[in-house]
């Protein structure tokens, strides 16, 4: 187990994998999300930085939606699971920060209990990079929508869905870059 204050530069929460894609752990924004071995105490104040990572996502939305200006340089997502709310996704391409993470083998994005639709879905002309997650659709849904000429950079993950729907669906103007992304299932894959 890896208590979260005893985190450094050298010893991140990856296991053998120190900080794994996490390019910068001193200037980035840290969510610990559901891994008993990475919860920080009940005590201590959750800042998002590398020692006291925020304790979930909805944290971490929260600290993005009351902060004027961002200094840090990208977000990291420590292993376990982390629930994506409807607009998760939105707030995340907000913050104009690339989300990283240990790799999709330990770090997974799922869709919040309640709801239909997409688990992560870009609109209105939003920017977003992930790289290194796992996520499955729902089905009946595309595991990811971008559209309204919205941006997705995601490389060195793994996206898959039931065969009742499309994994990834690019609509109206959306740019799909994608670095060795595993596709799974789906309908038709990749459709644009």
């Amino acid at each position: 187990p890896v208590d979260p204050v005893d985190i450094g530069l050298d010893s991140g929460p990856c296991g053998d994998a120190g900080w794994g894609a996490v390019s910068a752990p001193e200037g980035t924004l840290h969510v610990s999300g559901d891994e008993p071995s990475h919860q920080l105490d009940a005590s201590l104040v959750a800042d998002g930085s590398m020692t006291h990572p925020f304790r979930n996502l909805a944290d971490l939305e929260a600290h993005l939606a009351a902060s004027a200006e961002v200094g840090e340089t990208a977000i990291a997502l420590w292993p376990g699971e982390h629930t994506l709310q409807p607009d998760s996704a939105q707030a995340l391409a907000q913050a104009g920060l690339p989300v990283q993470s240990c790799g999709p083998e330990t770090t997974r994005l799922k869709p919040a209990e309640a709801g239909e639709g997409p688990v992560l879905t870009l609109s209105g002309g939003a920017h977003l990079t992930l790289d290194g997650f796992s996520l499955s659709g729902r089905p009946g849904h595309p595991a990811i929508l971008v559209e309204d000429a919205s941006t997705l950079t995601l490389s060195n993950s793994s996206v898959s869905n039931d065969l009742s729907a499309a994994v990834i669906l690019g609509r109206s103007g959306a740019t799909l870059d994608l670095y060795n992304v595993e596709v799974v299932g789906g309908a038709t894959g990749i459709w644009t």
